[in-house]
């Protein structure tokens, strides 16, 4: 959805800008970010070890300014406010977020030094984990009201509108992002795009679009009014959206959130299945299943078998397996059903499942092959070794014919006798494969 794919673009965005607009070195020669207040630069310059850290930083490498700062941080002589900081950034700069928290959580200088820095990054950390909006915002309104550079207080008015976004007070994080954007003129589309997101008059929604100007955000202003209209309430007007973006699943989802009889539910439900027939095994198609599945807990065997085939194809395998084991009663499953079910519980560890389902496979000849060399491969996987090798031998017997299903016996069988030591009969199977079936991918 648009909200988590426009949260990480900002933020990279916003890091991106911010890192072009390093200023030039100081009078020292050190490399120094915007933002940074002189106490804090001045208490990096009095220990070499964090002036080695902040280059490396400052070059893109977080990783080495970690291992550069983990010498000092365990002193606690060296262990100072700026060495915390620094080590936070650094941490930042490989997505070490709890470990951000380690270093600044609790702190007791961070409303009285660097202009807010540490509260700025905990803000950033409880966004990107998640973990605690309530905090987020806490932490990102701490840190605004302590900037002091223009820039760095647009930043973070957007750590604070998308904190206050998150806690649904979506007036506050409008004003706090058409703020924003009216200073970082870099991302400014992009962040109009996160106000129009979260308004829910129409005529402002408007407005806000019509300031995004560059191609690649504009392409996103219908998403962005579609989700709107949800979060507003307004599940029609979104459903219609989505729907003509040709994001199926959500449309469905909406209609059925707003349907109000039982006739429409159904009438929405049989849309979805015709939908599974023609759009089987795409992105859309498994997000289709969930609003299926959440809304209607019980189906049919034949649309079981919808779900089954869809499944097959775009996951998950666990519901695939479910929707196979309730739709083989369906009078239009087929051999191939079985077999991919099979395949299905090979895949999902469940090796002993697996022979009762393909040993069902009987025709036609090429997939009952098929079918009779993954039994025994699941034979093999599920420790019946004996059973295995017997059933890979009956297999290169009965279905001579078959060169995909015939070779691949043989040479798993000639593998297994190499792990056997036992060479000779090993090259007995890899000369009956190459000899008999040199069109074979596996000759």
């Amino acid at each position: 959805m648009l909200s988590s794919r426009l949260s990480s673009l900002l933020l990279c965005l916003t890091l991106a800008a911010a890192c072009r607009d390093k200023s030039a070195e100081s009078s020292s020669g050190d490399v120094v970010l915007v933002g940074e207040s002189a106490s804090f630069r001045k208490a990096v310059a009095a220990d070499t070890a964090l002036v080695a850290a902040e280059r490396a930083l400052a070059s893109g490498h977080a990783w080495q300014a970690t291992r550069l700062l983990a010498p000092v941080l365990r002193d606690p002589a060296r262990r100072t406010p700026a060495a915390l900081l620094l080590g936070a950034r650094a941490a930042a700069g490989w997505d070490g977020w709890s470990e951000v928290d380690k270093l600044l959580r609790g702190q007791p200088w961070l409303g009285t030094q660097f202009d807010g820095a540490g509260y700025e990054l905990l803000a950033r950390s409880a966004l990107e984990r998640g973990s605690d909006t309530l905090a987020a915002a806490a932490y990102a309104d701490s840190s605004l009201r302590r900037a002091n550079a223009a820039r760095e207080k647009a930043t973070r008015t957007v750590l604070l509108a998308r904190a206050l976004d998150r806690l649904n007070q979506r007036d506050s994080a409008r004003v706090n992002y058409e703020r924003a954007s009216q200073q970082l003129r870099d991302i400014s589309d992009w962040l109009l795009l996160r106000a129009a997101g979260v308004t829910d008059d129409s005529a402002t929604r408007a407005r806000l679009f019509a300031g995004v100007r560059r191609a690649a955000p504009r392409e996103r202003i219908e998403w962005t009014d579609a989700l709107a209209r949800e979060r507003s309430g307004d599940l029609a007007g979104a459903a219609a959206r989505y729907e003509r973006l040709g994001a199926m699943a959500s449309a469905f989802r909406l209609r059925l959130a707003s349907a109000t009889d039982t006739a429409a539910r159904l009438a929405i439900r049989g849309e979805i299945i015709q939908f599974l027939r023609t759009k089987p095994g795409t992105a859309d198609a498994r997000q289709a299943v969930e609003v299926l599945d959440k809304t209607f807990p019980s189906l049919t065997p034949s649309e079981e078998l919808l779900v089954a085939r869809s499944a097959n194809a775009s996951g998950p395998v666990g519901r695939a397996i479910t929707a196979y084991s309730r739709a083989l009663s369906a009078p239009e499953a087929t051999p191939k059903d079985r077999l991919d079910y099979g395949a299905l519980l090979i895949r999902a560890g469940r090796y002993r499942d697996a022979p009762a389902v393909l040993e069902q496979v009987r025709a036609p000849a090429n997939l009952a092959a098929e079918a009779a060399y993954q039994r025994g491969r699941a034979l093999l996987l599920g420790g019946n070794g004996d059973a295995a090798r017997s059933a890979l031998r009956a297999v290169a017997q009965t279905y001579r014919a078959d060169t995909s299903g015939a070779a691949s016996a043989l040479y798993l069988l000639g593998d297994l006798a190499t792990d056997d030591n036992r060479d000779d009969e090993a090259q007995g199977f890899f000369k009956s494969l190459y000899r008999g079936y040199p069109t074979s991918s596996r000759a």
